[in-house]
C-alpha cells in the first residue's frame, strides 16, 4: 500500500489503526475499508439540474463572459408572483484574524513589561524542639 497516494484523512486513519492495533491487523484492516470507501465513489448518477444548468450555459460559450474569479451565485426569485432567477456576484471572503494589529506611531515607546519572579516568604517554619 502506497501512503503517499493517499489523503491526508486516510493517513491520520492507517496511522491511528497502526498506533491501536498493530501493524499486522491495521494494514489489511485498513486495506479491506479502503477497497469498500473507493467502490462508493464511482457510479455515482450526476445532478440533472447542474446539467441542464450546464446545457443552457453552452450556448454563451463563444460570447466573451467573465465570471470572475469568485464566480456567481444563482438563486431563485423571492416574493409575490416573483418568477426567474437572480444572479448575484460572490465577493473575496475577508481575512478575520481576530486581532487587528495595532498601528506604526512615531515618538517614545512605551516600556515593556517585564514577568516578575516570586519572592521567597520571608517567614520560614523550623521545627521546635521538644
Amino acid at each position: 500500500m502506497r501512503v503517499s497516494k493517499l489523503t491526508n484523512g486516510q493517513v491520520r486513519k492507517l496511522n491511528a489503526l497502526r498506533k491501536s492495533l498493530g501493524n499486522k491487523i491495521a494494514d489489511p484492516a485498513f486495506s479491506k475499508w479502503l477497497k469498500t470507501q473507493n467502490s462508493n465513489k464511482s457510479g455515482g448518477k450526476p445532478d440533472p439540474v447542474a446539467e441542464k444548468l450546464e446545457r443552457s450555459l453552452k450556448s454563451l460559450e463563444s460570447k466573451k463572459i467573465n465570471l470572475g474569479t469568485w464566480g456567481y451565485t444563482i438563486k431563485r426569485s423571492k416574493g409575490k408572483g416573483a418568477k426567474g432567477f437572480v444572479a448575484t456576484r460572490n465577493k473575496k471572503p475577508s481575512k478575520t484574524t481576530g486581532t487587528k494589529k495595532p498601528s506604526k506611531t512615531t515618538g517614545t515607546k512605551k516600556p515593556s513589561k517585564t514577568t516578575r519572579t516570586k519572592k521567597p516568604s520571608k517567614t520560614t517554619r523550623t521545627k521546635k524542639p521538644g
